[in-house]
């Protein structure tokens, strides 16, 4: 993955990448970055703040979408375009690039909370486990068994000494 990233003439591009007169395509970001547009200043203020090269990505990625649905200078347009999406962490993501562009230019706007539900995990069910155990080599076999019955994490299964184990 290429990491650094230079202001050449042509735009935001690869520090390796020939020059290329008008619009750079850099394949890290999937779009072509023309110099001078809005997008192209909020990501290179960004570049020049020091902020992270994936940060610097997902927001691009996000300003170009909400760019091709909506117009940027219209705050409340841009906040219902990101209200229609489904899933909530693609709305804070959106949220989060637009609110970087607005301090950018200057635009007012109050930035929507939006909570990204936390995932239940999958537990396996008990016969599962059994079955696993079962069709495991000796030493994988007493491992998870051990792991099973006691809770212990893989790491602290190989700490254990044998007088450690009450048997």
């Amino acid at each position: 993955m290429i990491k650094e990233i230079t202001k050449a003439k042509g735009g935001l591009r690869p520090a390796h990448q020939p020059h290329r007169p008008n619009a750079v395509k850099n394949p890290a970001f999937k779009t072509i970055c023309q110099r001078d547009t809005p997008i192209f200043n909020v990501l290179w203020d960004m570049k020049k703040r020091g902020l992270s090269y994936d940060i610097i990505r997902n927001v691009d990625k996000a300003l170009s979408a909400l760019s091709q649905r909506c117009d940027l200078q219209d705050p409340e347009f841009v906040k219902t375009t990101i209200a229609q999406h489904e899933s909530e962490g693609y709305k804070r993501n959106l949220a989060y690039a637009y609110d970087t562009y607005a301090k950018f230019y200057g635009i007012e706007w109050k930035k929507p909370i939006y909570w990204q539900p936390r995932k239940v995990p999958r537990i396996p069910l008990e016969k599962n486990i059994e079955a696993i155990i079962s069709s495991a080599c000796i030493k994988t076999a007493t491992a998870s068994a051990i792991s099973k019955d006691t809770g212990l994490r893989p790491i602290e299964i190989l700490s254990l000494k044998l007088k450690q184990i009450d048997l």
